[in-house]
């Protein structure tokens, strides 16, 4: 009997009005995407430099996702400053693995200036010539090698819109000449280092072209911050203005803007979670309604109580189970949109949408306590009345 029940309560629920069912997979899926930026979080936290670290960051002083000029980077060699051993211009390239959706940390620079200026970096091998000689060789990061499988001579298809407004092709086949690894592992090397003439124009560089930002070495005998604020000073009035910062507070600048936008997107993932349970509620309490018109005649068919309530909240909560099939894929295609969106702007955001997967057992148990505690609302007024008495 009680599966005749659950039965007919279901074929009046799901086939009868298709319309419950939308709306009770429109309420899974806003859960569940909503739960994609409930999993948004900045995984780069902390300091990862030495305390005597001597490198300083120099960037637009406007913000930092503004060009400066290149030529920022011989001037600050061939100025008065004392303390500048070497300065290397440097350009963050937005790219990924050519046929497939992983990214990159790809930097651009002058080979030679890099490698003198940021000494962090340990080419392994004895492959430094090759690479600088190779205007189409890479450096590898060896935990990145590591991760991809990669080997030195092996060829890395790299996908970049950078590569395309230089005027070459969107995706370039760039040989891998050797690997790098971060002096004492400070940081993992999870990078691809290429020559700075695949992001130019014609291959060619001039003074006027722009990067994203210029690395400066300061020698141990000078203060690293009265020598970022003398950068600062050089260029207070000129039309590009700097912002110059140890690696540190520069990286913790970035971290601070990171974990404002997690917030915010935890902030929207709370407010859509709360909106999915109070639609969640109001599907069950109005599904509970719409059936009541059928207690009369389950009563007659002698039907008790509790195992009319007991059906129809299993016939209810097997809405949910179908639903989650729509919540899912709306997870996933939330999870790739954000990925897509936020992850190309912050690298060192980590998105997973396993919390969103996590809360579909949470909801079903929600929608089988909603369910029972609606019917029993409905029904106390409605079984054991008889159409005579209703009258």
């Amino acid at each position: 009997m009680p599966s005749r029940l659950i039965y007919k309560i279901s074929h009046r629920s799901l086939f009868t009005e298709p319309s419950t069912y939308m709306f009770m997979a429109f309420s899974v899926a806003i859960m569940c995407f909503f739960m994609v930026l409930q999993g948004i979080e900045n995984s780069q936290q902390g300091n990862v430099f030495s305390d005597d670290d001597r490198i300083l960051v120099v960037s637009n002083g406007i913000a930092p996702r503004y060009p400066l000029p290149v030529r920022y980077a011989n001037e600050i060699m061939q100025s008065s400053i004392p303390g500048v051993e070497h300065a290397a211009a440097v350009n963050f390239v937005p790219a990924t693995i050519s046929g497939t959706r992983k990214q990159i940390a790809a930097l651009a620079a002058n080979p030679t200036d890099l490698l003198r200026t940021n000494t962090d970096i340990v080419v392994l091998g004895g492959s430094t010539d090759r690479w600088i000689e190779d205007r189409n060789g890479v450096l590898v990061g060896r935990d990145f090698a590591e991760r991809e499988k990669l080997m030195v001579g092996d060829t890395l298809p790299i996908s970049s819109p950078s590569f395309r407004i230089a005027g070459g092709e969107g995706t370039q086949r760039l040989q891998i000449k050797g690997m790098y690894a971060v002096k004492d592992d400070a940081y993992p090397a999870v990078g691809v280092i290429m020559h700075e003439s695949l992001i130019r124009p014609m291959g060619q560089l001039t003074a006027s072209q722009g990067a994203n930002g210029i690395l400066v070495l300061v020698s141990h005998r000078q203060d690293a911050t009265t020598v970022s604020r003398m950068i600062d000073e050089r260029y207070a009035t000129a039309a590009v203005s700097t912002r110059t910062s140890l690696r540190e507070q520069f990286v913790e600048a970035f971290n601070d803007q990171g974990a404002g936008i997690a917030a915010l997107m935890w902030l929207y993932g709370m407010g859509g979670i709360v909106t999915g349970v109070m639609l969640l509620a109001i599907f069950c309490y109005f599904n509970a309604h719409r059936l009541q018109e059928t207690w009369g005649r389950l009563d007659e068919m002698g039907f008790k109580r509790g195992q009319m309530i007991g059906g129809a909240s299993m016939a209810m909560t097997s809405l949910i189970l179908l639903s989650t099939a729509f919540g899912i894929i709306i997870t996933l295609v939330g999870y790739e949109m954000f990925k897509v969106a936020i992850k190309q702007s912050f690298p060192y955001f980590h998105i997973s949408p396993t919390s969103a997967f996590l809360i579909l057992p949470a909801v079903v148990g929600i929608t089988f306590v909603f369910s029972v505690l609606s019917l029993i609302t409905i029904t106390r007024g409605s079984i054991g009345v008889t159409p005579q008495e209703s009258a």
